[in-house]
């Protein structure tokens, strides 16, 4: 629960630190990117600092500007908002009132992830939300590949500030697999 807490934290931070006032769309955001992007960093001014911060947008809203916005936007800038507005999606009950075709979009736009680290819970939860209409074979077998790629991450892609640190990772995407597991 506290590392959630602290992930949500470290996301809103970064998005707050990083927003505007108004939401600019006067041009596609893949011309709004900037140079920061090579860092995973979401560029000062985007419009995903209004869509995941205001209340007032909806999961339709939500969802509207990830499909035409996000999901064709540069590779290093798109890992980290595809990751901060699946939050936000989640937040807004993604798994709960979401469309079949929605579900499956995310899910497939997570697995597709190099990682997913601050999204284990949230992936699991709406992959679990699917269960009445995909068959258990095809639910575990998604459930092993965003566990495995994200264990090679933790493991060997990341450079973590200490061992204590990529070991509760690691401890954290077991629990939420386990979790899922014991749902059958």
């Amino acid at each position: 629960m506290m590392k959630r807490l602290y992930l949500l934290s470290l996301a809103v931070f970064t998005v707050f630190s990083c927003g505007s006032d108004k939401l600019d769309r006067s041009e596609p955001i893949t011309q709004q990117v900037s140079e920061q992007e090579s860092r995973g960093v979401i560029p000062p001014g985007q419009a995903i600092s209004e869509m995941t911060m205001n209340p007032k947008y909806t999961l339709r809203e939500l969802d509207d500007f990830y499909q035409k916005e996000i999901a064709v936007t540069d590779e290093h800038y798109t890992s980290n908002a595809k990751n901060v507005i699946f939050m936000s999606l989640m937040d807004k009950g993604l798994d709960e009132i979401g469309s079949q075709e929605q579900k499956l979009f995310y899910i497939e736009e997570q697995l597709a992830l190099k990682s997913n680290l601050p999204n284990f819970q949230g992936f699991y939860k709406l992959l679990g939300s699917c269960s009445d209409f995909l068959g258990q074979e095809e639910l575990d077998a998604k459930a092993i590949q965003f566990f495995e790629k994200n264990k090679r991450e933790i493991e060997k892609a990341i450079q973590w500030d200490s061992e204590e640190e990529q070991k509760q990772k690691m401890e954290k995407l077991i629990e939420e697999y386990n979790n899922f597991q014991s749902q059958k």
